[in-house]
């Protein structure tokens, strides 16, 4: 009976400084597990706007191509069916910049840039009416010399 109790009071101090270490540890992790939550969840946010960002810049991309498309077909057939991408694009991109304006609301560089693709998309977009335009109203052949000459929108 001696010996349990010899092992208990030799085990005892052994138990009490190998729990006051755990304890320090477990308080530690504890305090950067709440102290690191709202950095976590802002680093988050900031992670799922910079996706949506790219999701919407390369809608963008994707209409203005998609818009280029359907003028080469409608230029090079003459049917109305080609500009159906081309139709959809134009309505899509003011939309699309729009939100592409709004997701960026924080950045001034990253705004001037907009803007400047901005300018950029409604050059291109004009220069495709214009195409279609003289299309419809001159024929092909003066539609495709605004292509072949790189010639900018007529407004």
């Amino acid at each position: 009976m001696k010996t349990i109790w010899r092992v208990r009071a030799q085990l005892l101090p052994a138990l009490f400084f190998a729990a006051i270490p755990l304890a320090f540890l477990i308080a530690v992790v504890l305090y950067l597990f709440t102290a690191a939550a709202p950095e976590a969840r802002r680093a988050r946010a900031e992670t799922v706007a910079s996706f949506q960002t790219l999701r919407i810049a390369g809608a963008v991309d994707q209409a203005i191509q998609d818009a280029e498309r359907g003028q080469r077909g409608f230029l090079l057939t003459g049917r109305d069916a080609y500009l159906e991408p081309y139709t959809t694009a134009k309505v899509r991109l003011p939309k699309l910049m729009s939100d592409l304006q709004a997701a960026l609301h924080d950045d001034a560089d990253l705004q001037r840039r907009v803007l400047s693709l901005q300018a950029n998309l409604t050059t291109k977009m004009n220069e495709l009416d214009s195409t279609v335009v003289t299309y419809r109203t001159g024929g092909m052949n003066e539609a495709l010399a605004i292509v072949l000459n790189d010639e900018r929108a007529l407004s």
